[in-house]
């Protein structure tokens, strides 16, 4: 399945787009 690879990378980017700054928020 093509589209639903994609469809998860675009969800991990999104995920360490917006949730990454806010985990290391969090952590520190």
């Amino acid at each position: 399945m093509a589209l639903g690879r994609s469809v998860s990378l675009v969800v991990s980017a999104l995920f360490n787009i917006y949730l990454r700054p806010f985990l290391q928020s969090v952590s520190l």
